[in-house]
């Protein structure tokens, strides 16, 4: 304002009277000659991510501050991840332990607000729409012509997989050395010894193969891989995720990928190009899934997957998260109009400082935990956009049409 007084809220209006804005929920009406200019702040996530940056892992009282400022803005997701890797690195901290407890609350009060208002949604939904009333000259007032037009974006609503895909990953991803809690159902093990009766790796006396059904869980499932009964694998039920998925939950979903890649500015909007993530909820399996079989699946232009499954610190995925300067793969520029209208500016900014970064070496860590070699899921599900780019069109031979 002209006499240094500061807003921050959502700007709603501008113009040559007035500017409204939405201050803690209330509409705020400033009148146009006492402002002295109004500056639009990049998207949330971006800023939290350049104080990040700003931040040393290890400053408690900093990253307590930053929380706060997240849980002023909502972002409880986000505040559980930065508190939760804290308590890893300093397990009795005080501050950080009450936090966590107070951001718990507030998620769980999030998820009881969404599941009571999806139940209303639900059964309005079931119920129907009202009957709509005429309007003058007699069109119905909820008549599609009246209405403004909407255009979404081209993956939306976002394909996520389904729970019989999630399960059928956890299975694929076992490390049956550390297995975790998972059910291998006596129907299958039946289905097991009925179908694939005379396979080497099983039984073929009464005795034998009743004993088969007293295996522990984890021998009968070392069977099942053993003779390669896919069709029976999806029968299995995981009930907990396997260490590569929870990796992939702790360190990379929740550790940068959400916050760094999947933002609306980047590759969780509709100018992301191929590489579409989900970014709706990303605590919820759904989400977390997806993205980790999208990550798994995706090629670059040239055909080179994202992840590189035998040299995990050459991976495009972890090279473009590195400053551009030598890194092997570098990210293109983000490139996003400024205020004044000039030239486009480049809004990227590295998710990795160095090598070195504790989150590029826990990266590192997931790829090497994944199951080898890497099995085909086979799993029915279309991407937002094509895992791998489209062949180039031949060139016409001279004189073609």
């Amino acid at each position: 304002m002209n006499d240094g007084r500061r807003f921050s809220g959502f700007l709603i209006e501008k113009n040559a009277l007035e500017v409204i804005i939405r201050v803690a929920g209330i509409r705020t009406t400033l009148k146009a000659d006492a402002v002295d200019k109004v500056e639009v702040l990049p998207p949330l996530l971006e800023r939290y991510m350049e104080l990040r940056k700003a931040i040393d892992d290890n400053d408690a009282d900093q990253l307590i501050r930053l929380v706060d400022w997240l849980v002023a803005r909502r972002e409880f997701d986000l505040a559980l991840t930065e508190l939760n890797a804290l308590l890893q690195r300093q397990p009795t901290h005080g501050s950080a332990i009450r936090a966590r407890q107070n951001v718990v609350r507030q998620i769980e009060l999030r998820d009881k607000a969404r599941a009571a208002q999806a139940a209303k949604d639900a059964e309005a939904a079931r119920q129907g729409p009202p009957a709509a009333a005429p309007t003058p000259g007699g069109a119905p007032a909820g008549d599609p012509v009246a209405e403004p037009p909407h255009t979404a974006p081209a993956f939306e609503p976002f394909p996520y997989l389904q729970p019989e895909d999630i399960n059928l990953i956890r299975v694929f991803e076992i490390d049956l050395t550390r297995p975790p809690r998972f059910e291998v159902p006596r129907e299958t093990i039946a289905a097991l010894l009925d179908r694939y009766a005379g396979h080497p790796a099983l039984p073929t006396s009464r005795e034998g193969r009743e004993g088969v059904f007293r295996l522990p869980p984890r021998e009968q499932l070392d069977l099942l891989f053993r003779v390669r009964a896919r069709d029976l694998y999806a029968q299995v039920r995981v009930v907990e995720p396997p260490d590569s998925i929870r990796l992939f939950r702790d360190e990379i979903q929740r550790g940068w990928l959400i916050a760094s890649c999947a933002t609306t500015a980047c590759h969780g909007g509709a100018d992301a190009g191929r590489l579409v993530l989900a970014s709706k909820r990303p605590a919820a399996d759904p989400a977390l899934y997806t993205n980790f079989y999208i990550l798994s699946k995706f090629k670059l232009a040239d055909g080179t997957p994202l992840i590189d499954f035998q040299n995990p610190d050459r991976s495009p995925l972890l090279q473009m998260g590195l400053p551009r300067e030598g890194a092997s793969s570098r990210h293109p520029p983000v490139l996003r109009a400024t205020a004044t209208g000039g030239a486009p500016k480049d809004a990227w900014s590295p998710t990795f400082r160095t090598r070195d970064d504790r989150r590029f070496q826990a990266a590192i860590d997931w790829i090497k935990s994944l199951h080898q070699p890497r099995p085909d899921y086979a799993l029915r599900y279309t991407p937002p956009r094509p895992f791998e780019a489209p062949a180039p069109s031949p060139k016409p031979a001279p004189g073609e049409r």
